[in-house]
């Protein structure tokens, strides 16, 4: 998977701003701590809550302030009475790892308590959905902010803003 990331990455001319990191991610020491964004994409449906919750630490501790978490999944809804197509989905996964499906509702308290904040919720193509999250300013974590690309450019005209009100 790693290497059609880096194939994808380089073929749109990104490789200068985008990089794909292979490592142990239950270790947080293998986390970059220079990131604008971090994206789960069916990933933590396959972890018990314990192991959702670590990863969500690490990235909170790694990813610069005002960076964005990005969680692309299969999500039940708020009631986790459906969809249909997920509750069949966790059913399976259940049976054949530690994780589920989890509620979007479920899924932002989690968020939450890594520190997280400023949700937003879609649904996206095939019964998935994208939970969006921002680490805030002048919380601490593990490392120095380094923000590049489209976020430091976003990071610093909401910093103008603030500074002219």
């Amino acid at each position: 998977m790693d290497a059609i990331a880096g194939r994808e990455i380089a073929s749109r001319s990104l490789s200068g701003r985008i990089e794909v990191v292979t490592d142990d991610m239950f270790e947080q020491r293998a986390w970059p701590g220079d990131c604008d964004v971090h994206l789960f994409s069916n990933v933590l449906h396959d972890w018990d809550m314990v192991e959702i919750r670590q990863l969500l630490t690490n990235s909170f501790s790694r990813l610069s302030p005002g960076g964005l978490l990005v969680v692309h999944e299969v999500f039940l809804n708020r009631t986790k009475d459906g969809p249909l197509p997920a509750a069949e989905y966790s059913a399976i996964l259940m049976h054949s790892t530690q994780g589920r499906c989890y509620g979007v509702g479920e899924m932002e308290e989690m968020i939450s308590s890594a520190g997280f904040v400023d949700f937003t919720h879609a649904d996206t193509a095939g019964d998935r959905g994208m939970i969006t999250a921002v680490r805030p300013r002048g919380k601490t974590g593990g490392m120095a902010p380094r923000a590049s690309g489209l976020f430091n450019e976003q990071a610093k005209q909401q910093d103008n803003r603030e500074t002219d009100e």
